[in-house]
Order: C-alpha cells, then structure tokens, then sequence
C-alpha cells in the first residue's frame, strides 16, 4: 500500500469514528502538554495536526467534517 492510500484510509476512518479521532487527538494533545506545552495549546496544535492530516476537526465537542 502507498502511504498517500494508507493516509487517505485513515481520513475515511477518522470520518466515520468519533471514538477512534478522538483517541488520536488526545495521544497528541497529551504527548505535547507533556513536554510542557499548555494544555490550550495542545489541543489546538492536536486540531490543527487532525485537519491538515486527516480533514477531521476533533477539537470542537463532538465531532464535525470538513
């Protein structure tokens, strides 16, 4: 598989399941706070990482497609 199909498969997933954005979402948000980035900041930064990446927005509540 080539990694432009691998990363469009997980955009389709992260499309379809809330749960599983929102699992990578945190394990960013949380990997950056740890490293001494404000909290705030981590989850913007993880938002941002999520749309670029994936076209998912994870920080607003619940979910929504863009």
């Amino acid at each position: 598989m080539e990694i432009k199909d691998a990363i469009e498969h997980l955009a389709r997933v992260m499309n379809e399941d809330v749960e599983y954005a929102q699992s990578w979402h945190g394990q960013l948000a949380c990997s950056m706070s740890e490293e001494g980035v404000s909290v705030e900041t981590a989850h913007k930064a993880a938002d941002r990482f999520m749309y670029s990446t994936f076209g998912v927005s994870t920080l607003s509540v619940g979910h929504t497609r863009h």
